[in-house]
């Protein structure tokens, strides 16, 4: 890999190409989401039901938001992959499409636990 904390698509193939599911760095989610340029990979594997990591790349869309839905600068690369969630996504990533427009039409309130650490909760399954 080029560089662990600022991967780009290359270094994210690489790591899915690898014989570990093992993280590269334990902050390797919020490495992936903090480059704008790996928002198109990220929601194209969350949606590839072929991908043995899909579970991350949904992991990485909940995280993006839990992250960045106060800022208003990213808050445009949300709602770039929700208006890209409008058509072919599969059952995990419209899941992420409504609970994603509930939350910031402010319907609900925000819960770090669950947007940060969404593919850990006990009833998530993929």
């Amino acid at each position: 890999m080029k560089n662990i904390y600022y991967p780009d698509n290359e270094d994210i193939l690489e790591w899915l190409s690898s014989d570990t599911d093992e993280w590269p760095d334990s902050n390797w989610d919020f490495c992936v989401i903090s480059e704008e340029k790996n928002d198109n990979i990220v929601f194209r594997l969350a949606n590839d039901r072929s991908c043995h990591m899909q579970w991350f790349f949904v992991h990485c869309l909940y995280y993006l938001v839990g992250e960045y839905w106060d800022d208003d600068s990213k808050r445009q690369r949300i709602n770039q992959l929700l208006k890209m969630a409008d058509s072919h996504v599969n059952l995990e990533v419209t899941q992420w499409e409504n609970e994603a427009t509930e939350f910031l039409s402010g319907k609900v309130s925000f819960d770090p636990h669950y947007w940060l650490n969404q593919a850990f909760q006990e009833d998530y399954t993929l």
